[in-house]
């Protein structure tokens, strides 16, 4: 056992379950522990953790908004001596083990952790070097960090292999927590895989490849079938099997490119759309909801925006200053978020003489094209952004 991967489930358990799979293809699974894929049913979950644990190199902490955010109780999680989580950083840091703080979000979502703000025995987490995450750049920055530690053990990363261009659709149930039990999580697991099956094949997503991946599952389809069937049949499909048998919810994360192949790939972009915090407060308002649909912006461009003959461009909606756009199946749209500022209707070039060196262009295509952001102008060569005058 090499590496160790620490996290709250409550916070950022997507981005430990994407550094645990490119750690694991560097090194093998059996060199990287993350509980839930870790720990095989019918074990000693204790026993196989502390061991772990007790080998291992380095501790990665993976600490972001809700790391160390209060509770219904108004206690903080580690304000608990039984926590898990700080009992593991405890315990590494008793031993001289290496342990790595890796802050996910920019400095305002998860600022800097300060030793007088954490109980004594981890309180020396504050002193170690950290990496961070940046929600922009997250595929890249996840990357870096897998390179660091790579190199912090001495291990030359194996070139990857050519990747499959396609659609990846990634579907993880809406919430686990600590409170979770074993059980409970696995027949979540087969209720949702089972659905996923039967959507899949009633949106005849042909050569679609299914595959058991963070809490929940993540399918492959080839470039051959249109990536506006996932996002239309199988999302509605889904939908429809979760209404009629499931007691659960789901995050459906759609990214067309490539599976595999060198620096991050389509999987990895769903992870980061699937952790969206944002999801939180729409699914608590959209109460009657089984599938939450998001979209990276490019992924709306190319497939809600340029397909109005079969997509209502009106039912999703931008979210988290544009970084997602966000479609709830059965909802005109999703509550609590804003309608992007509609077009002017004389946002037209206008064909005279006196126009042509003051024309008008708006931005109407997405939230932001370079620096350019929805409801923008440009007049006579300035750019105006929104709301100005």
């Amino acid at each position: 056992m090499r590496v160790f991967v620490n996290y709250q489930t409550r916070d950022e358990p997507f981005v430990a379950q994407l550094i645990d799979r490119l750690l694991c293809e560097q090194l093998g699974e059996s060199a990287v522990f993350r509980d839930t894929r870790s720990i095989e049913i019918g074990r000693e979950w204790q026993t196989e953790l502390w061991g772990s644990l007790s080998r291992c190199e380095v501790l990665l902490a993976i600490i972001g908004p809700k790391w160390d955010a209060p509770g219904p109780d108004g206690q903080r999680p580690y304000d608990n001596p039984d926590d898990f989580v700080r009992q593991e950083i405890a315990f590494c840091l008793g031993r001289n083990i290496t342990v790595v703080p890796v802050l996910v979000g920019d400095k305002t979502e998860r600022p800097l952790l300060r030793a007088d703000h954490l109980p004594p025995d981890i309180a020396g987490l504050a002193d170690r070097q950290y990496d961070r995450i940046s929600s922009r750049r997250g595929e890249y920055d996840v990357q870096r960090v897998v390179d660091k530690v790579l190199t912090l053990l001495g291990v030359e990363a194996r070139p990857e292999p050519v990747g499959r261009d396609g659609t990846v659709a990634l579907v993880g149930i809406d919430r686990f927590d600590r409170t979770t039990t074993d059980d409970q999580r696995a027949a979540a697991v087969a209720e949702v895989r089972t659905a996923v099956e039967r959507a899949a094949l009633d949106a005849r997503l042909d050569g679609c490849v299914i595959e058991d991946q963070l809490g929940g599952a993540r399918v492959f389809v080839p470039a051959t079938t249109s990536p506006v069937r996932v996002i239309t049949r199988f999302a509605d499909n889904l939908r429809t099997m979760l209404d009629h048998g499931g007691v659960h919810r789901v995050r459906l994360a759609v990214e067309c490119g490539r599976l595999g192949g060198p620096g991050p790939d389509a999987a990895d972009a769903a992870v980061r759309l699937l952790s969206q915090p944002v999801l939180d407060s729409i699914l608590d308002q959209a109460t009657k909801a089984r599938v939450a649909v998001v979209l990276s912006p490019a992924g709306h461009a190319a497939m809600v925006l340029d397909n109005p003959k079969w997509i209502d461009s009106s039912t999703y909606l931008p979210a988290d200053d544009g970084r997602c756009w966000v479609h709830l199946p059965g909802y005109p749209a999703p509550p609590g978020l804003r309608k992007p500022p509609a077009p002017a209707e004389d946002a037209r070039p206008v064909a005279s003489a006196a126009a042509t060196s003051r024309s008008v262009v708006f931005n109407i295509r997405d939230s932001k094209v370079g620096d350019q952001y929805g409801g923008d102008r440009i007049e006579g060569g300035v750019h105006h952004h929104y709301g100005s005058r």
